[in-house]
């Protein structure tokens, strides 16, 4: 028996989740194995979609077989109270309809742990660095993803799949998707009074004086008196009287 079935999806708009951050805490709880989210939509009025999605539930429920309870919760549909883990919600759902990107669309939640997902360009080029993939695929943009599903072997009230990326290519640019509060939401309240000391003008410093550095004096040095040279007296001439050393010559 198969154990997956891989399927390549149509475009679809890229509404939650990211290509380089991990999801690593579900329900204020840190996870075992953080993993990958990414969320894409699909119009319900594309016919190829609709394939893909009777396809998956024909393999759930084959891949079931020898679990007739399991099957009979397959054969509720995309069910979302205790029904099977199918990875794909209703976007006309009352507490997903008012989500950028849902009303109108299923929304296929892929995940993957271990590694991000392969993501590739128009042209099937690798895309790679974290700028780059955050870039190209960021809630609003348009993808096309070549996913697979697998059961995850679960009997009990989480019976469902696994529903993994296998590459996503970008396809093209789409209005920003901002996930929390907007500007005007965050600041509706009554607006804060200023404190003391704040203006809503520019406060002007008041111009400083250049301050005076002292004049300096010119350092008078002490007058050098002249270094008188002592008078060198000619050498004494011999007089008549002189006696020469016994050693020494006379001139003749």
């Amino acid at each position: 028996m198969t154990q997956s079935y891989a399927f390549t999806t149509p475009v679809g708009r890229f509404v939650g989740g990211s290509m380089t951050k991990l999801v690593t805490v579900y329900q204020g709880k840190p996870l075992d194995k953080p993993y990958f989210r990414i969320a894409v939509g699909f119009s319900k009025s594309d016919s190829n979609i609709i394939d893909i999605i009777n396809g998956i539930m024909q393999f759930a429920f084959t891949a079931n077989a020898q679990y007739k309870q399991i099957q009979a919760i397959i054969q509720q549909g995309l069910t979302y109270e205790r029904g099977f883990r199918w990875k794909i919600h209703d976007g006309d759902r009352q507490e997903l309809k008012e989500r950028d990107g849902y009303a109108g669309h299923y929304i296929f939640e892929f995940k993957v742990s271990g590694f991000s997902p392969r993501c590739v360009g128009m042209s099937n080029e690798q895309i790679v660095g974290e700028q780059s993939l955050d870039e190209l695929f960021k809630p609003g943009n348009y993808v096309q993803v070549a996913g697979e599903v697998r059961p995850n072997k679960l009997l009990d009230q989480n019976a469902g799949l696994y529903m993994n990326p296998l590459f996503v290519k970008f396809r093209g640019y789409g209005d920003a998707i901002i996930t929390g509060p907007s500007v005007e939401e965050a600041f509706s309240g009554p607006e804060a009074p200023l404190p003391a000391g704040a203006s809503l003008q520019p406060v002007q410093q008041p111009m400083q004086q250049p301050v005076q550095q002292p004049v300096q004096q010119p350092v008078q040095q002490p007058m050098q008196q002249p270094v008188q040279q002592p008078v060198q007296s000619e050498p004494a001439i011999p007089g008549a009287n002189y006696n020469p050393h016994p050693g020494i010559l006379t001139p003749s």
